[in-house]
């Protein structure tokens, strides 16, 4: 068996740009998955079966007709912890139409806590509905049909006074061509605000810093702001700072100011590959002096470098970690330094080195479709010469290959880390759900890219291992059934025979 079939990532190597996230949300994400799994509360598996169903055993049309919807009237009044479980399942499964939108009436329901993130299509009539809620926090993720001067007309003034949490992430903040960011001064609560993938520039940052005198938090990833220097007047309250793809005119400046941000507690300065922030031989050299400086983030608990070119000598980076030791994660990926050579130091780091960092990266920067086609790259690579198990690695690839299934470049590198982790005899010690995964998601690809031959040989390596090694019944009939049609009928059939002539 030494002649089979070695998948090839070559045509990976070209990525595109990923999207900016908040490393917070990623943060939660990485420690939930790696914590032990505790099973679900009832109320959660009931939110999750009420969601899946669209809401149909809890509301439906109106009497009055028009394409309303309201909650039927043997539906209790929905306490505000009930009522935005709801309502956020429905937005992060898809499900999240305008009527479903209008039903949450305040005679109904309480809303406090609202997350739209995958809304796009809601419009600004359905939007109008919150206006009559008391919000605490508000997320609107990527919404298309309104802009931040629509969405702050569809909020009541107690919602304005008392809101402490606004993400507007990839939502536009212009109107008429022009940013309408002074809308935001009416929100003197505020602690909390995400403006990530927005038309954010350097005087709307200045508004945001003279005027919302309480926050605290602040993500501008990706956005047009090229000098940070009005950040220097919340340098003493400002704890979180997410400055991902912001591409400084001057990085001497952006580096002063960072050095005055002395209650910082979280930092991400990631970056993409194709951008050298700190490239030059000085701006180099003042990094190297603001890391050996103890004075320099003495508070920090989470620091994110990766995709930087930072030249750091790996004893200065060690000798940073250990001087700070509230720091509990490194953001380290994409990198020229090392750090598997090194004693282990005390933190999270995600990054290429071991097989714990891999995991973490692709927990951590899921969102980022860029880290993720290198972060795959580099567990091809990991695992090229690995013949044992590795089941938290495999099991790790699954949500990215499910959210970036319509991806080529990704998905060619993800069905190679697929056989990696399945070659050989390994696929008979994975659990028959995790066997059943792992066809999905080849059979995915194979489907989504029926013309592209490498991915077909990729994907067609796992699949046939794993069919040729356990009872039809381990995985169901139906995926088995489908596993044959695809390999039968796919224009690698004949190269497939050649491997498994059985």
């Amino acid at each position: 068996m030494s002649h089979r079939h070695q998948p090839s990532v070559a045509a990976a190597a070209a990525a595109p740009q990923g999207s900016a996230a908040s490393a917070s949300a990623a943060a939660a994400a990485a420690a939930a998955s790696q914590s032990p799994s505790i099973p679900p509360s009832l109320e959660d598996l009931c939110v999750r079966l009420l969601t899946s169903r669209g809401l149909r055993d809890l509301a439906g049309p109106t009497a009055a007709g028009c394409g309303r919807i309201s909650f039927y009237p043997r539906v209790p009044y929905l306490c505000p912890a009930v009522a935005d479980k709801l309502l956020n399942s429905l937005a992060a499964g898809g499900k999240l139409t305008d009527p479903l939108l209008g039903a949450f009436t305040p005679d109904r329901c309480g809303l406090q806590c609202v997350q739209l993130e995958n809304a796009e299509d809601l419009s600004l009539e359905s939007l109008k509905v919150l206006k009559r809620h008391r919000l605490l926090r508000l997320t609107c993720v990527r919404l298309e049909q309104v802009n931040l001067y629509s969405l702050v007309s569809c909020l009541s003034d107690a919602s304005k006074q008392q809101m402490v949490s606004f993400n507007l992430a990839g939502t536009s903040i212009l109107c008429d061509k022009l940013p309408v960011i002074v809308c935001l001064s009416v929100f003197r609560s505020l602690a909390s605000l995400n403006l990530a993938n927005t038309e954010l520039d350097c005087k709307c940052l200045e508004v945001i810093c003279n005027d919302l005198r309480h926050l605290v938090h602040l993500d501008i990833s990706k956005t047009d702001v090229v000098d940070i220097w009005p950040l220097r007047r919340m340098r003493h309250r400002l704890k979180y700072l997410h400055l991902y793809g912001v591409k400084p005119k001057q990085a001497s400046r952006f580096l002063t100011v960072l050095s005055e941000l002395e209650n910082l507690v979280l930092l991400d300065i990631s970056d993409d590959t194709s951008l050298a922030r700190f490239g030059k031989p000085q701006v180099q050299q003042q990094v190297r002096e603001l890391f050996s400086s103890p004075n320099f983030l003495p508070r920090l608990e989470h620091l994110d470098v990766s995709g930087n070119k930072l030249k750091l000598d790996v004893g200065l980076l060690r000798q940073f970690v250990l001087a700070r030791p509230s720091l509990k994660f490194l953001g380290f990926a994409m990198v020229d330094e090392q750090l598997s050579g090194e004693p282990e130091l005390p933190v999270e780091i995600a990054g290429f080195d071991t097989e714990d960092q891999l995991i973490r990266c692709l927990h951590r920067y899921r969102d980022r479709e860029n880290y993720m086609q290198q972060t795959l790259c580099a567990v091809f690579l990991h695992t090229n010469h690995m013949f044992n198990l590795r089941e938290r690695l495999l099991r790790a690839t699954f949500p990215v290959l499910r959210k970036y299934s319509h991806r080529m470049q990704l998905q060619l590198a993800g069905t190679a880390v697929l056989y990696n982790l399945t070659r050989y005899q390994l696929s008979f010690k994975l659990c028959p759900a995790v066997r059943n995964t792992v066809v999905d998601l080849v059979l995915n690809a194979m489907g989504n890219f029926p013309k592209q031959q490498q991915l077909q040989k990729n994907a067609c390596s796992p699949c046939a291992t794993i069919a040729s090694c356990i009872r039809p019944s381990s995985i169901g009939c139906g995926a088995c059934r489908s596993c044959a049609t695809v390999l039968c009928s796919s224009a690698t059939s004949t190269w497939c025979a050649c491997w498994w002539p059985s």
